[in-house]
């Protein structure tokens, strides 16, 4: 099968699971399943679709600054799995639905940026994964509130992000 044909996602995966020398994309088809309990940086806020002309901007300056958006077959069937609004692998790789919400998006922007300034592996580092990552989470909500005007935010997004927070901070007590 011809790795150039696949999705940015399955091309993650083969990437990810190579050092472990799967000798097929099926073998690692298999693997995608083990990947639902592993935490990662991910929105959980749904709401209404961002204006497709908006949402068409800022995918156009990610992408133009090597970022990857995969808003394909594979990646919206892991979203589905992993019952999550978009979800950020690094600092280039972001997966979102075919009309993700605006606090989706402005969510994962965050989450990428949290990895290319290093602030996610320093509090890995510092803290252990799961409480790093309950850190960055936070810390895109309380970004997202903050903004929520700028961006345009809906109210009943703000709400599910405010709730989210407060789960998160008793979380991480």
């Amino acid at each position: 099968m011809n790795i150039a044909k696949q999705s940015t996602f399955r091309q993650l995966l083969v990437i990810l699971f190579s050092f472990l020398s799967f000798a097929s994309l099926e073998s690692v088809a298999i693997c995608e399943v083990d990947l639902a309990p592993v935490r990662g940086l991910a929105s959980e806020i749904g709401g209404e679709a961002m204006d497709p002309a908006k949402f068409a901007r800022i995918k156009a300056a990610f992408t133009k600054n090597g970022g990857v958006i995969d808003q394909g077959a594979d990646a919206q069937a892991y979203l589905r799995m992993r019952n999550a609004e978009g979800l950020t692998f690094d600092a280039k790789t972001v997966l979102l639905p075919d009309r993700p919400s605006t606090s989706a998006v402005f969510e994962e922007m965050i989450h990428t940026a949290q990895h290319r300034t290093g602030r996610l592996n320093a509090a890995t580092d510092m803290y252990g994964t799961t409480k790093a990552l309950d850190m960055m989470e936070i810390e895109a909500a309380e970004k997202l509130i903050r903004n929520r005007k700028a961006w345009g935010i809906s109210n009943p997004e703000t709400r599910q992000t405010i709730e989210r927070l407060r789960a998160l901070r008793e979380a991480v007590k």
